[in-house]
């Protein structure tokens, strides 16, 4: 992950910035570019499971899908914002 939204889903989960995601719901993702293509095809609701490396070693995350909120539009026009993606929730 290069930036986890502070106070967000990703962090509540215990997500850091640096963190590496190796599999999804236990199937290795081999590049960062399957894990948005993967994410997109869970249903909002689904709790999955998130394998992550950070210092050396492995830690397993669960967490919620749920769509997202709308974001607000950009204050500079050449800022680019994502208006529907995924949003993850911590399952504890």
């Amino acid at each position: 992950m290069s930036s986890v939204e502070k106070g967000g889903p990703a962090e509540r989960a215990g997500i850091e910035s640096g963190d590496v995601i190796l599999k999804l719901n236990g199937q290795p993702l081999k590049d960062s570019t399957e894990l948005p293509v993967q994410i997109a095809a869970v249903t909002p609701g689904t709790s999955v499971n998130l394998e992550i490396w950070r210092n050396h070693a492995t830690r397993e995350v669960t967490v919620n899908s749920v769509p997202w909120r709308i974001s607000a539009p950009p204050r500079t026009p050449l800022r680019t914002r994502r208006v529907a993606s995924w949003d993850w929730r911590c399952v504890r």
